[in-house]
């Protein structure tokens, strides 16, 4: 929950200032780049107490300063993937000597975990070059009555490097195709996500209009009616 007092006077003034943005909890949690948690926490100490002192309690001292803790917190956003201990590592060449373990409480402290990135397939220039002209085709077409569909695979096995980020936060890991294990098809139009099918064998004509007729119509009949689609 520990950040910055200027950080949390930042806090206060986005969100209870009379002469700030009144800004959403969402927005300042985003803007700040700090978790919803602590932006909360450190609202309620403000509206109870009129303060945002950090209060000094009994017990060890704790090792790190304020500039400590912002300079580490930065580390995150330099490099995410990274090990605690290679962060660590580097803190150590800026002067700061850090344990792994006091590390993560910091990065705890800041809303940052963890966690698996989102992989995003390499698009080649001429993959870029094709979606553009497509959409200046298509730009006239009345979007509210289309549906899309697709199918992808999935390998169950995939091995993905964990990153530092906070909560929310997109961390996008570039990725190539491997042996496929699992096969989804799946629709979506402006009306919401429609069905939903997996599956494991080879997709032919046959069998995709199985797909169509078990997954597509029932998706299109819910959004368009009966009698209102092509």
């Amino acid at each position: 929950m520990n950040i910055s007092l200027k950080k949390r006077w930042e806090i206060v003034f986005l969100s209870r200032h009379e002469y700030g943005p009144c800004m959403s909890n969402v927005d300042i949690s985003r803007y700040l780049r700090i978790s919803e948690s602590t932006m909360r926490y450190w609202l309620e100490r403000y509206e109870k107490t009129g303060d945002i002192e950090i209060i000094q309690k009994s017990g060890r001292k704790r090792c790190t300063t304020e500039k400590q803790d912002d300079i580490i917190q930065s580390m995150v956003a330099q490099y995410p993937t990274e090990s605690a201990g290679q962060i660590a590592f580097r803190l150590s060449k800026k002067g700061i000597k850090i344990s792994e373990t006091t590390l993560k409480r910091r990065f705890k402290e800041a809303g940052v975990q963890s966690m698996k990135p989102t992989s995003k397939p390499l698009l080649t220039s001429d993959h870029i070059k094709k979606r553009l002209e497509w959409a200046i085709r298509h730009q006239d077409i009345d979007w509210n009555q289309v549906v899309f569909t697709d199918e992808s695979s999935f390998h169950m096995k995939q091995v993905i490097r964990r990153v530092w980020k906070r909560p929310g936060e997109k961390y996008y890991a570039s990725t190539v195709k491997h042996p496929v294990k699992i096969h989804a098809w799946g629709c979506f139009s402006k009306h919401g996500f429609g069905k939903l099918i997996l599956f494991k064998q080879t997709l032919n004509s046959k069998f995709m209009c199985k797909i169509y007729k078990n997954g597509l119509l029932p998706s299109v009949k819910k959004w368009f009616g009966e009698n209102n689609y092509n």
